[in-house]
């Protein structure tokens, strides 16, 4: 991984559902970062495709230590069209990563929390999407990486989610 750009990543798999397209296409336009995609799927060679001749943009298909990729990242982004509970998301807050997310309700749960941890752009506008990275990094990145990890602290670790289903199955019965 490069040093001396930004390293953005996304995880999951190459899928219409996950709509790797829209990240291509906005990172075909911003040369002075690096793109690393983990995970497999059917739109691959689409996705070769389009990132043909591109340096900045790799694929790296399925791989075991998603950990140690999101430790050496600095964003996560995600332009899901669905999600349930949006795991990645959480693992990589967990590790201090600011989030560009897609404006699907999983992602606008989580931000909610705390709006100044991401950012949240239209589904499939790969324009505002752009937009979005360029306003993410103009915020002090230690201060937003730290209210990532407090963010899942204080509201998605382990801990606090069994918590708050332990008084849900409480209320029920």
């Amino acid at each position: 991984m490069p040093l001396n750009k930004k390293i953005f990543i996304s995880v999951g798999h190459l899928s219409d559902r996950k709509d790797p397209l829209t990240i291509i296409k906005a990172f075909k336009n911003l040369n002075d970062k690096a793109l690393y995609f983990l995970g497999n799927g059917k739109l691959k060679d689409i996705c070769l495709k389009e990132i043909e001749h591109n340096e900045n943009i790799k694929l790296l298909g399925f791989v075991s230590n998603v950990y140690e990729y999101l430790q050496a990242s600095d964003y996560l982004i995600s332009a899901s069209k669905a999600e349930g509970l949006p795991n990645t998301v959480i693992e990589a807050m967990a590790c201090g990563l600011p989030c560009i997310l897609s404006n699907i309700p999983p992602h606008n749960e989580i931000l909610n929390f705390d709006n100044t941890t991401g950012e949240i752009f239209e589904i499939g506008s790969s324009k505002d999407l752009i937009e979005k990275i360029v306003s993410i990094e103009n915020i002090d990145y230690n201060e937003i990486s730290e209210k990532c990890v407090k963010l899942i602290e204080n509201n998605l670790s382990a801990e606090i989610m069994s918590k708050k289903y332990q008084e849900l199955y409480l209320e029920i019965n």
